[in-house]
C-alpha cells in the first residue's frame, strides 16, 4: 500500500534542496562577478583563485615539491641480549693473598734475601689486587732490585772469616786483634790488617782466642766508630759501610746502611756499577803542617789516633777499586801522613816507647802500600 503522505514530504524536500542549490549557484556567480569587477581580473582567474582558497583544487602556480626518495628498508638487526657483568679475572689476586705475599717478601727483605723478595713482589704486581698494595709492591721491589745488584757481586770468599781471631796485649801496652796464622812454642805468627808479623811470646802480656760471636761484637764496635766519624756522608759512604757490615754478617746494620744510601741517591746501584758517574768533589789538598802547641801528651795521642783511623777508613774504601778509587787513595795518604807527623813528634819525647815505634812502622807500611796500588792502577 502506497504511503501518499511520505511521498508528498519527499517531493517537498527535493524541491527545497534544488531551490537551495540554485540560489547558492546564483550567489556564487554573483560573488565571482563582483570579485572580478572589484579587483580587475578576468572571471576565470577569479574562479580559480576562489577554488584554491576553498581548498577544492591545487594552485597551479605553486612550486612543485619533489617527493623524497623512499628510504631503503633497514635490515633486521639480530636481537642482542643485555650484557651481564664480567666475572673477575681468574688471574686477579685477592687482597688477602696479596697481603700474605707482601708479608713474606718483607721478611725476606729484612734477611737481605732480595732476589727472593723481588720474585714474590712480582707476583703481587701481576695480580693487581688494589692500587695501594700494588704501589707498595712497586716501591719495595725497586729497592730489592737495587740492593740485590749491590750485594750479589760479593763472593763467599769475600766474607769475613769470624773464626781464628786472637786478641793480644803487647808488653808495650798496645792491644791488637789479628788472625792467627801459626802458634809456636816461643812465638805467634799473625796477620794484622793485611800484614803478617811474628811476635815472641815474651813480647805478649796477654793472649786470648776469640769466638766467632766475640769477633762479631768487635766488628760491630768498629762499625759504630766508622759511623760516628762520618761527616756529611754520601751515598757511597753508606754503601761501603753496608758492605763492611754484610761481610762481617752484621745483616741488620748492613740493611740500615743500604737504606740510608738509597735515601741519599736511589741510583746508588748505578753509581757503584759505573753506569752513573760519581759526583765530583774538590780535589784533596796536601796536608797542612799540624800545630801541636798547647796540646798535652794525651791530646796529641788522641789527635794522632784520629788521623790514623781516618786513613784506615779511606784505605779500606780503595779495596773495591771503585770509581772513586783515586780520591779515596789520596785521602788515605794525607790522613796517614798527618798521623805519622804527630806520632813522630810525640816520640821525640818518648824515644823508648815501643808502642809508638810499632804504630809508626805500621803507618809507613800503609803509605808504601798506597804508593804501590797507585802504580798498579796506572799501569
Amino acid at each position: 500500500m502506497i504511503n501518499y503522505g511520505l511521498m508528498k514530504t519527499l517531493k517537498k524536500t527535493l524541491v527545497f534542496t534544488l531551490l537551495t542549490l540554485l540560489f547558492a549557484s546564483a550567489g556564487f556567480i554573483w560573488g565571482v562577478s563582483e570579485y572580478s569587477l572589484n579587483n580587475g581580473i578576468p572571471t576565470p582567474v577569479a574562479v580559480n583563485a576562489i577554488m584554491v582558497y576553498l581548498g577544492f583544487q591545487r594552485d597551479k602556480n605553486a612550486p612543485v615539491e619533489k617527493p623524497e626518495p623512499p628510504k631503503p628498508p633497514e635490515p633486521d638487526k639480530p636481537h642482542k641480549p643485555p650484557e651481564s657483568p664480567k666475572p673477575p679475572s681468574p688471574h686477579r689476586m685477592t687482597v688477602e693473598a696479596a697481603q700474605k705475599i707482601l708479608s713474606d717478601a718483607e721478611a725476606d727483605y729484612k734477611l737481605l734475601r732480595f732476589e727472593s723478595a723481588s720474585g714474590q713482589l712480582t707476583k703481587v704486581l701481576k695480580g693487581e689486587p688494589t692500587p695501594e698494595l700494588t704501589q707498595q709492591a712497586i716501591e719495595l721491589n725497586k729497592k730489592c732490585i737495587a740492593f740485590n745488584r749491590l750485594i750479589k757481586p760479593i763472593r763467599l770468599e769475600d766474607m769475613t772469616d769470624l773464626s781464628g781471631m786472637v786478641r793480644m796485649k803487647l808488653s808495650s801496652g798496645q792491644e791488637i786483634v789479628a788472625r792467627l796464622i801459626e802458634e809456636g812454642n816461643s812465638s805467634v805468627r799473625v796477620n794484622h790488617q793485611g800484614m803478617e808479623k811474628t811476635y815472641q811470646l815474651k813480647e805478649i802480656s796477654s793472649y786470648t782466642k776469640l769466638s766467632a760471636e766475640d769477633y762479631k761484637k768487635l766488628l760491630k764496635t768498629e762499625y759504630e766508630k766508622k759511623l760516628i766519624r762520618f761527616d756529611n756522608p754520601s751515598a757511597m759512604d753508606y754503601y761501603r759501610l753496608a758492605i763492611f757490615c754484610y761481610k762481617g754478617q752484621l745483616y741488620d746494620e748492613s740493611l740500615n746502611m743500604l737504606e740510608l744510601a738509597w735515601e741519599k741517591d736511589e741510583a746508588i746501584a748505578d753509581l757503584v756499577s759505573g753506569d752513573k758517574p760519581v759526583p765530583q768533589t774538590d780535589d784533596p789538598k796536601p796536608p797542612e803542617p799540624i800545630d801541636l802547641s798547647g796540646l798535652d801528651d794525651k791530646e796529641q795521642i788522641a789527635l794522632a789516633q784520629k788521623y790514623y783511623a781516618e786513613g784506615k777508613d779511606h784505605l779500606e774504601n780503595t779495596f773495591n777499586k771503585g770509581p772513586d778509587f783515586d780520591a779515596e787513595n789520596e785521602k788515605a795518604r794525607n790522613a796517614f801522613k798527618k798521623s805519622l807527623e804527630v806520632y813522630r813528634e810525640i816520640r821525640k819525647n818518648k824515644p823508648n816507647d815501643d808502642t809508638l815505634a810499632l804504630r809508626i812502622e805500621e803507618i809507613e807500611k800503609s803509605l808504601i802500600f798506597i804508593r804501590k796500588q797507585t802504580r798498579i792502577k796506572k799501569q
